[in-house]
């Protein structure tokens, strides 16, 4: 073996070992790299992802889940009315009332006017601070006298009008007359949300949501120094790649040449 192709040998060696150790090398800075591309996109998504958390949980606190038909309870509501003059009239239903405030209304006696009509005065006043014991000692007591003393001013005042009365209705005194309310929380159905109901929830929801993460990008934007962009290109100055085409080139030369020496001394 000649001297040159010793030379050449060593340096196949070297390269070959130099080349293993960049890949080695090269392997543990993409690593690195991935780890760090991770760390930042996590950063970027942060924010969208904890406010969209945010955001799903409460909706299904409040029972809306986005293109899903979610059931509903509903409760067994019951209307209790009565008056002073005795009359009862309750009931029930798997539905809300329209506006289930507790109250006591004064019906004052009909009077007939110049106009040849007959007239009466209805004050109602707000219970919904008492309980229903007291509003049925109030009616049935018929605490007119007193009733603004207990009650305050009423919440509205109308004037009831006829033309005729019945002979009941003409003998009718003032008299008091209480609406109560109640739910049984023990006593439920449970009914599927509407199509069109849960189309437009979904529609509201998905609006917020964007909403929210459009006003955290300009908060980022006008607010923060991060950069996804300028972290990506950072990290890959920090961490460089070791290029090894120009060792492969180098080690496939060297290759060559011996292979040129060795067909030389062949022909010799």
């Amino acid at each position: 073996m000649s001297k040159k192709q010793d030379i050449l040998k060593k340096d196949i060696k070297k390269l070959e070992e130099d080349i293993k150790n960049a890949k080695t090398k090269n392997q543990k800075v993409k690593a690195l790299r991935g780890l760090k591309y991770s760390l930042r996109f996590l950063q970027l998504i942060a924010p969208y992802a904890v406010a969209t958390g945010i955001g799903l949980g409460t909706l299904h606190a409040l029972g809306i889940t986005p293109f899903i038909r979610d059931e509903h309870k509903k409760y067994l509501e019951s209307e209790n009315q009565f008056d002073s003059l005795g009359n009862v009239r309750y009931e029930e239903q798997y539905e809300s009332y329209e506006n289930p405030v507790a109250a006591i209304a004064y019906y004052g006696e009909w009077k007939k006017d110049d106009d040849g009509l007959y007239k009466r005065e209805i004050k109602k006043y707000a219970a919904k601070k008492i309980d229903e014991e007291t509003i049925k000692e109030i009616v049935t007591n018929k605490e007119i006298a007193s009733l603004e003393e207990i009650l305050g001013n009423p919440i509205a005042i109308k004037e009831e009008k006829k033309n005729n009365l019945t002979e009941d209705e003409l003998n009718e005194k003032a008299f008091l007359q209480a609406t109560t309310y109640s739910k049984d929380k023990d006593d439920f159905i449970l009914v599927k949300e509407s199509v069109s109901d849960n189309i437009k929830l979904s529609i509201v929801s998905i609006a917020l949501l964007v909403l929210i993460e459009f006003g955290i990008s300009v908060c980022r934007r006008d607010y923060s120094s991060f950069n996804f962009g300028d972290s990506i290109s950072d990290i890959k100055d920090r961490h460089r790649l070791i290029d090894t085409n120009e060792m492969i080139e180098q080690l496939e030369n060297k290759k060559n040449e011996i292979l040129d020496l060795e067909k030389q001394k062949i022909k010799k």
